[in-house]
């Protein structure tokens, strides 16, 4: 019997932080503005302007340095330029993730890693995360299992770690009531990664698993 798609999930709203930025972070930002002043006020008084305009000015140039170079951070960290959920995910969303775990949250963590996988759905880890969750923490097999099958059809996953989720699903399958589920399992191992040791050994597991149902 296949396993039901665990339902779905609101998507938890990345979170900002609203404290204030640290004295380092303040230094990076008006750093380029006050040298922008600084080249500002050397080119007023090169060029002879008026003594009491030139601190205007160069403070107007400093200011105007500073709209600029946030406008460009923001752009490139947030904005157009930002993320669109084709990249890595940010790693806000996993140490959020890893803190629910840690705390025994594993529903919240679940929910989490999910909005990596929202955000980021060729990466591999966040389904394997999810998946142990649900087999490991919440002994809700049928879900686990559909996160490891989930993780081979819309990730970019080596063949290594294919064959790694495989094995992983195998005994999830070997530990529940009906073995036989590890049947199709074995045989794709089988028939996908023949060149490798794991063969012999899901060779090996299907002949008994045969044997026992017969």
């Amino acid at each position: 019997m296949h396993a039901a798609p665990p339902p779905k999930r609101r998507y938890a709203e990345r979170q900002f932080s609203k404290s204030l930025p640290s004295a380092d972070a303040r230094a990076r930002v008006w750093a380029p503005a006050i040298l922008g002043g600084m080249v500002g006020l050397v080119w007023f008084v090169w060029t002879g302007m008026h003594p009491v305009i030139i601190p205007i000015m160069a403070v107007a140039a400093a200011v105007i340095v500073h709209l600029v170079t946030g406008a460009a951070g923001w752009l490139f960290s947030e904005g157009v330029f930002g993320s669109s959920g084709s990249g890595t995910p940010y790693k806000g969303g996993y140490s959020q993730a890893e803190a629910h775990a840690a705390q025994g949250r594993y529903e919240d963590a679940i929910t989490a890693y999910e909005a990596i996988v929202a955000e980021a759905p060729s990466d591999p880890e966040p389904y394997l995360r999810i998946a142990r969750l649900y087999c490991n923490e919440l002994s809700r097999l049928d879900d686990a299992a559909y996160w490891f099958r989930k993780v081979r059809r819309e990730a970019s996953l080596p063949s290594a770690r294919d064959l790694a989720a495989s094995r992983e699903l195998i005994e999830l399958y070997l530990g529940s009531e009906d073995r036989n589920r590890a049947v199709p399992e074995l045989a794709r191992i089988i028939e996908k990664f023949p060149d490798t040791s794991e063969r012999a050994w899901a060779e090996g597991l299907l002949t008994e698993l045969r044997a026992s149902s017969a």
